[in-house]
């Protein structure tokens, strides 16, 4: 690319919105010391393992809460479940516990609960045969902005530290177990927005996104090209709407006339997460690396997101920097003006096309979306970081685990 050109996708960044985002990770933790084996009911002992990591997030001066499942089912059990007379500080609101109620005071934290604390919950999706009996765990952060990001993460470091530090023998991380990562703007999720990121990630990910997470990811999260979405075949014949021709390149509209029109049709936000979940097979219960979802706060009150589930689950922080940094950037390039959206995927494109080897081609495209996003989000020299990340992939790395499967942080 030009020296100019370059010069004035900087420029155009400067009013780039702000974006906020959040992560999830899942894991399984050892069972509470607290809980009495054959008295206390499944919920009652899954719940006072979720209390115990709450309370070492909140020990770290971080609000913390945990779902509590127990308060759901009423049994005589409940008349011993030691969550019903936890300490001092805690206090219920609806089926949850937050550990400090001072963390509520904020007028903002006690709106939009549970988002501005690190939740714990019950993941029964997660299942392994290794540590059967442990409690599957997710774990949502708070919502936090870009500036997180861009600092290394520090708030999400003191979080696992915690958790990695304070829990014997440690967590677990499974073969299929996830890092999701929810990404809107702070003004909210708009249906171009949407529809842009989509068409982002539907021509990275088999490029980009999915080689730089391991092996096997692709069968649990599968790609958008097996979406309903963009295997229709439009009855009203091929010919792109003005929208299309103004926000995609010539190249896309040439090579592919009918593969992003129903995508682009779409009218509203609802319609377009509804399309973009569905499957040729309804039989697969497998879901997409892309979603939209609405995160919905304890009042009803809900906030439309993209989530990204590619990625397998870490708690090596400069795994998750360089993961989110990706992510972010591919949403900042998406919700550049008409013109230069047009040019970056003009520039994917190309990339994609070209007859690069497989780790050149990741490279480009890293470069190419950093430079059109305008921001490094902290990281000075990513593909070297993906190499080496890369290179323990070929090694049989794929998690960051001990011999034991025990979660480690260097």
């Amino acid at each position: 690319m030009e020296e100019p050109a370059e010069i004035e996708v900087v420029m155009e960044i400067g009013s780039q919105p702000i974006l906020y985002f959040g992560i999830e990770i899942e894991f399984r933790a050892p069972r509470s010391p607290d809980e009495i084996e054959g008295v206390h009911s499944p919920e009652i002992a899954q719940d006072l393992t979720l209390y115990q990591l709450a309370m070492v997030v909140q020990a770290a001066g971080l609000p913390a809460a945990c779902r509590a499942e127990s308060f759901e089912y009423p049994t005589p059990d409940d008349l011993i479940n030691p969550l019903l007379n936890a300490n001092g500080t805690t206090t219920r609101r609806g089926q949850a516990l937050v550990i400090d109620r001072d963390s509520l005071n904020n007028r903002r934290a006690s709106r939009e609960f549970p988002y501005r604390h690190w939740f714990f919950k019950y993941e029964p999706n997660v299942s392994d045969e290794v540590y059967p009996e442990w409690i599957p765990v997710e774990v949502n952060s708070p919502i936090m902005t870009d500036e997180e990001v861009r600092s290394g993460l520090p708030t999400v470091g003191r979080a696992l530290r915690a958790i990695r530090n304070a829990i014997a023998p440690g967590v677990h991380i499974g073969e299929r177990y996830g890092l999701h990562v929810h990404v809107s703007p702070k003004d909210g999720l708009t249906l171009g927005h949407a529809k842009q990121i989509t068409t982002l990630v539907w021509l990275l990910e088999e490029s980009l996104l999915y080689p730089l997470c391991a092996p096997g990811r692709k069968e649990v999260n599968v790609p958008l090209r097996v979406n309903y979405l963009f295997n229709c075949h439009c009855s009203d014949g091929l010919d792109p709407s003005t929208e299309m021709r103004d926000h995609l390149p010539p190249s896309l509209l040439t090579h592919r006339p009918h593969t992003l029109k129903h995508l682009w049709e779409t009218r509203t936000l609802g319609e377009l997460g509804m399309a973009i979940n569905r499957k040729d097979d309804e039989s697969n219960s497998q879901t997409f690396g892309l979603m939209i979802v609405d995160d919905t706060n304890d009042t009803g009150v809900s906030r439309p997101a993209m989530e990204f589930r590619y990625s397998q689950a870490t708690f090596r922080i400069p795994h998750i920097h360089a993961w989110v940094a990706v992510i972010l950037q591919i949403c900042r390039v998406a919700m550049l003006p008409a013109g230069l959206f047009r040019s970056a995927l003009d520039d994917v494109q190309l990339i994609i096309l070209g007859a690069h080897p497989p780790e050149e081609t990741w490279k480009r495209l890293l470069q190419s979306i950093e430079l059109y996003s305008g921001d490094n989000m902290g990281l000075d020299s990513a593909h070297l970081f993906w190499h080496s990340i890369l290179s323990r992939y070929e090694m049989g790395a794929t998690r960051d685990v001990d011999a034991n499967g025990i979660v480690v942080m260097y």
